[in-house]
């Protein structure tokens, strides 16, 4: 039973990532898995129960996790936080094809933020734990002295993360991981002279 419902969730999720929310079109994700729409309301009352729980399910632990590490790194935070850019570099967008998505966070906040309440208070939240876990790492720095003390660590956060989201929105646009690439470089480039 919990196989179906984690099935349905991740294959609404990627369709979601393809077409937005209002593009999803959950018949054709039933009928490509073969699962009668009887199952599907078993788990889901409605789309708009299904949107939440890939935002509480999928996006808010896939999001909250990367940044676990910057935080936790006592040692070097400034080198986790690069090293986490890195891997958006390497894993997350990896193509051109990767870039004509973007980001299925800011995707969803674009889209649905500012049209459901539900929707915007789920991606408030993701935004305001990044942006704690990001000022957390920043603080930790300063307490290693690898970063002023003067610079305010949630205005440095808030700057991390529009940087990122910012990335992808201009791979996005111009269908370029380049672009993203680009951005990215100059963010860690940044990050470096703090």
């Amino acid at each position: 039973m919990k196989a179906t419902r984690d099935l349905l969730l991740t294959q609404n999720y990627k369709a979601l990532h393809l077409s937005g929310f209002q593009g999803l079109r959950t018949d054709k994700v039933l009928s490509d898995l073969q699962i009668t729409k009887g199952a599907f309301y078993h788990y889901f009352p409605d789309k708009l129960s299904l949107g939440y729980a890939i935002v509480d399910e999928i996006l808010r632990p896939n999001y909250l996790n990367l940044w676990k590490k910057a935080e936790e790194n006592q040692e070097n935070p400034i080198g986790s936080i690069i090293t986490l850019l890195d891997y958006h570099q390497k894993h997350i967008l990896k193509s051109d094809e990767d870039a004509k998505l973007g980001c299925p966070l800011n995707n969803l906040v674009q889209e649905m933020a500012p049209l459901d309440e539900g929707f915007r208070n789920r991606l408030q939240f993701i935004l305001a734990e990044q942006r704690r876990m990001i000022a957390n790492a920043f603080r930790n720095a300063q307490k290693k002295r690898l970063i002023r003390n003067e610079s305010d660590p949630d205005e440095l956060a808030l700057f991390v993360l529009s940087s990122i989201e910012g990335s992808f929105s201009m791979a996005k646009a111009l269908q370029s991981k380049k672009a993203f690439d680009q951005c990215i470089n100059q963010l860690k480039n940044w990050l470096t002279t703090l």
